[in-house]
C-alpha cells in the first residue's frame, strides 16, 4: 500500500494506525502483528473485559478479513477460543432455553405461522 501524497513510498503499520486512528471511537481495539500476537492480544482482551465476540474492521482491503481468516483463526482454534465446528440448530433454538426452534404458542408472532 503507497502513501497517499503521491510521493511512492510504501505505508509503514505505523502510518496505516496513525491515519485510521482518528476514524475510531477511542475504544476501538487496533491489532497489529502476527497471528500469534494479535490471538494472545485477544485471548488477553477477552479475559479483562468478558467479551465472547468482535466485529472486524478492517483498516486495508482487500486482503485483510481474509488474511484474519486463514492466519489469526487457527491461531485462536488452537487456544480453543474459537470453534473448529459450526453449531447445530437454528438460532431461536440456541437461545431458548427449552431448545424450541419455533415460537411459543402463547408469543404474538405464532399467530402468523400458519397463515
Amino acid at each position: 500500500m503507497m502513501r497517499p501524497d503521491g510521493s511512492g513510498n510504501p505505508l509503514t503499520a505505523g502510518n496505516v494506525r496513525q491515519r485510521f486512528a482518528n476514524f475510531t471511537r477511542g475504544t476501538d481495539l487496533i491489532l497489529v502483528g502476527t497471528p500469534e500476537q494479535i490471538a494472545d492480544r485477544l485471548e488477553e482482551h477477552a479475559c479483562i473485559s468478558g467479551t465472547s465476540g468482535y466485529m472486524l474492521n478492517p483498516l486495508t482491503s482487500p486482503g485483510t478479513l481474509e488474511d484474519f481468516a486463514e492466519l489469526v483463526v487457527p491461531a485462536l482454534q488452537k487456544r480453543g477460543l474459537y470453534r473448529t465446528q459450526p453449531q447445530t440448530g437454528t438460532f431461536r433454538s440456541r437461545l431458548r432455553t427449552d431448545g424450541s426452534s419455533r415460537l411459543p404458542s402463547s408469543a404474538y408472532g405464532a399467530c402468523f405461522r400458519d397463515r
